[in-house]
């Protein structure tokens, strides 16, 4: 049989927990699944520490990503998407997380819920 990393690798993805992840730029606030991918969102609780993981893994190059969240209004922990995580690019990073998936929030000061923040979102 083939392992889930084996078939994971095949399609272009990564493996992060035994979850299959793929990521796509994002040019407008709605989600936008990678060609031949279905959007699937995986029973967890996870934590900051795993959306770091996560953006570490998919972000388009070194040095395109402060080492901390933007934690103003923009993202927020939200279910208005299909989407797992979202993240900008840059000095700024912000992120939009579904809560059914994350148990942080990367937000202080409220939340727009919107999933693209502008150029350079992942």
């Amino acid at each position: 049989p083939v392992s889930r990393s084996v078939k994971c690798e095949r399609v272009g993805g990564q493996l992060y927990k035994g979850v299959c992840f793929k990521s796509t730029k994002l040019f407008s606030n709605r989600d936008a699944p990678p060609p031949r991918c279905k959007i699937f969102l995986p029973t967890k609780r996870w934590t900051e520490h795993d959306w770091w993981q996560l953006a570490k893994m998919f972000r388009p190059g070194p040095g395109r990503m402060a080492s901390r969240i933007d934690r103003n209004k923009d993202g927020g922990r939200c279910d208005n998407h299909g989407a797992v995580l979202s993240f900008t690019e840059g000095s700024r990073v912000k992120t939009w997380v579904n809560r059914k998936v994350f148990e942080f929030s990367p937000t202080d000061r409220g939340e727009t819920c919107s999933l693209y923040n502008g150029g350079g979102t992942v």
